[in-house]
């Protein structure tokens, strides 16, 4: 009987499936898209250029911006390609292979709930990041509220809520490439810090980001830093707890930098 039913339910989606593919208009899969995510985020704003359906479950999005209402800057993404694993779909549980172009480069990926016939739960995702163009994202320097500049390129996993992401677990292992970042409060002179690779490895846990090793080189400033951020749902509010050693290039002089302060308001000692 059990059987049987399984069988019911998987002809019944696969039916659904074809249908959808056969007659869904293409204009009815972006006003579902944009009314799925109103319905989740009303805050969130969003614009595309078009959405389509392929078979079996294919959708590709493209000049798709996501914003904050009220708020300037936006994500941008040039094409979106969510491809949903079928298999899986059919136990319940709703999760897609991810290419997205933007800013310049790509990333690919997987995500998906990790809840049974839930699209509102936990999360898993795993993302590879490859010469994304972190200058041209108004969203992030919005964000941050700081200039910041370079090709990322990297991983990425997360697993939790979108909706209170801090209290989530995951890793990333980044690396900024000729890139540039603003500093809030004057650095031995500097204004702006420029280098030429910036590495990053950090953990995500119980509310805490830990900055196992951070290094930094260019022709500015060449060092090896570790600490940890206190997350605070207000991000620019995080407390920061970072030490290392540096070498200013240009004196020729080995300093001791300590971080502390906040996101927003970050104070620094050398010795």
């Amino acid at each position: 009987m059990k059987k049987r039913l399984t069988g019911y339910i998987a002809y019944g989606i696969l039916i659904t499936i074809v249908f959808l593919w056969c007659r869904y208009p293409d204009s009815l899969i972006e006003q579902g898209i944009r009314s799925a995510i109103a319905k989740s985020n009303p805050d969130v704003v969003v614009s595309m250029d078009s959405a389509t359906l392929s078979f079996p479950l294919v959708i590709e999005i493209e000049d798709l911006k996501i914003g904050k209402r009220g708020q300037p800057g936006s994500v941008a993404i040039d094409h979106l390609k969510t491809d949903f694993a079928l298999t899986r779909l059919l136990r319940g549980i709703v999760s897609c292979t991810l290419e997205v172009d933007a800013y310049g480069g790509f990333i690919v990926g997987d995500a998906g709930f990790t809840e049974r016939f839930s699209i509102d739960g936990p999360l898993s995702l795993n993302a590879r990041l490859k010469n994304v163009n972190l200058g041209t994202c108004s969203f992030l320097k919005t964000a941050l509220n700081q200039d910041i500049d370079g090709k990322l390129t990297g991983t990425v996993s997360y697993r939790g809520s979108m909706k209170d992401a801090i209290n989530g677990s995951g890793d990333a292992d980044l690396a900024l490439v000729e890139g540039s970042m603003g500093l809030r409060r004057p650095l031995l002179g500097l204004s702006a810090l420029d280098f030429d690779t910036l590495t990053v490895r950090t953990v995500l846990r119980d509310r805490t980001l830990k900055i196992n090793k951070a290094e930094i080189a260019g022709k500015q400033m060449s060092g090896s830093f570790s600490g940890v951020i206190f997350l605070n749902n207000t991000i620019l509010r995080s407390r920061i707890a970072v030490k290392g050693r540096a070498r200013m290039v240009p004196l020729e002089k080995d300093v001791s930098v300590t971080l502390s302060g906040t996101l927003a308001r970050t104070r620094h000692r050398i010795r």
